[in-house]
């Protein structure tokens, strides 16, 4: 058998053997996650990988690697299961890479701004962290504070890896990024996972903020290698008018619980009537999956203003409507059972406003 070095020599992998000279396993394996021609490389489970030509067939012999080595788009997952003595793979999962979305609308997200800011919602609050707004949503909620987002194939256009390094670069003293909108989960998820890797790989954590409507199919993304980030699920209640049904919330429960996500619910509220509603659909989603009251829970006070109101008129508002929600959840019990359960308005909204990028 060859020496694992060898398996990086073809030139698809852009390392030749002479740049591999005096280079040590681990610089090895630094080298290839950072190389986005890594593709041509099988991943099994039982921690095999074989070389691949141009035209994704098998070339050469089956190598004994550590599982973390190849987490780059491109990869394609299999199975192994042993048959005399040799390993077969079978597919079971695949990865897209950036040719394969051609068709989706392009190999480019659309993205409005990108900003530092403190986070103002959730786990997170306070945290500083650099927003990267994408272009387009339909969920059309009614309480919706960045309807300007709304409108597809805005802004500019980036690849993913070039969204992630500017962000990253933003990033580097505080390692957060929140990757909102719009709604991030209507650009093709081939490219919001590739950005989410390469934000992974440079050691930043992600929020990604969802209504939740659009579920990503993380089967066909095993080895990807996305990260423990938080997926931020803010579903909208029927006051909120959204174009879509309630989502699924076990769905992102089990998703969490499969794949190592960090996961939060966030119900945004104007009246004690959606809060009733929110606690009628948790308990629903409870009954087929008892974990949902281990996760941070959140009723967020609705922020309905503009750009055009006073900070002090929105902030008086925000804290008449949160009292309101407060005492009406002491009264009532509703959510006791929930271990992580708060009502939190917006900080932000409370200090600058209607503002954009705070």
């Amino acid at each position: 058998m060859q020496d694992d070095k060898s398996m990086f020599t073809d030139e698809e992998t852009g390392l030749t053997r002479k740049e591999l000279t005096g280079l040590s396993r681990d610089e090895i394996r630094e080298r290839a996650r950072k190389n986005r021609e890594i593709g041509h490389v099988f991943q099994v489970e039982s921690v095999k990988l074989q070389v691949l030509d141009a035209q994704g067939n098998p070339d050469g012999p089956v190598f004994d690697l550590p599982a973390d080595v190849m987490r780059a788009p491109g990869i394609i997952e299999y199975e192994a299961e042993p048959v005399e003595g040799e390993v077969i793979l079978t597919p079971v999962a695949r990865i897209h890479t950036r040719d394969s979305v051609e068709n989706q609308g392009g190999a480019e997200l659309y993205v409005l701004e990108v900003y530092p800011a403190v986070q103002g919602e959730g786990i997170f609050m306070g945290a500083p962290t650099v927003f990267t707004r994408l272009a387009g949503c339909t969920v059309g909620c009614h309480y919706c504070d960045t309807k300007y987002s709304w409108k597809a194939r805005r802004g500019e256009r980036y690849t993913p890896r070039q969204l992630a390094d500017h962000a990253i670069k933003l990033a580097k003293p505080f390692r957060r990024i929140a990757l909102t909108g719009g709604e991030p989960m209507e650009h093709p998820w081939p490219l919001v996972a590739e950005f989410l890797h390469w934000c992974r790989m440079e050691g930043m954590h992600v929020t990604i903020e969802t209504s939740g409507v659009f579920f990503p199919d993380f089967n066909f993304h095993l080895g990807m290698g996305l990260g423990d980030n938080l997926w931020s699920i803010a579903p909208k209640l029927d006051a909120a008018k959204a174009n879509y049904p309630f989502p699924d919330l076990n769905e992102w429960c089990n998703m969490a619980q499969r794949f190592s996500q960090l996961l939060q619910f966030k119900l945004v509220c104007a009246t004690t009537d959606d809060i009733d509603e929110s606690f009628d659909r948790m308990e629903f989603a409870r009954r087929t999956n008892e974990s949902i009251i281990s996760y941070p829970t959140f009723i967020q006070p609705a922020t309905m203003y503009n750009e055009k109101d006073a900070p002090e008129k929105v902030a008086q508002g925000i804290i008449d409507l949160t009292k309101q929600l407060q005492d009406y959840i002491l009264t009532t019990g509703k959510f006791a059972q929930y271990r992580h359960f708060y009502v939190r308005p917006q900080q932000h909204a409370l200090y600058y406003g209607a503002k954009r990028q705070v």
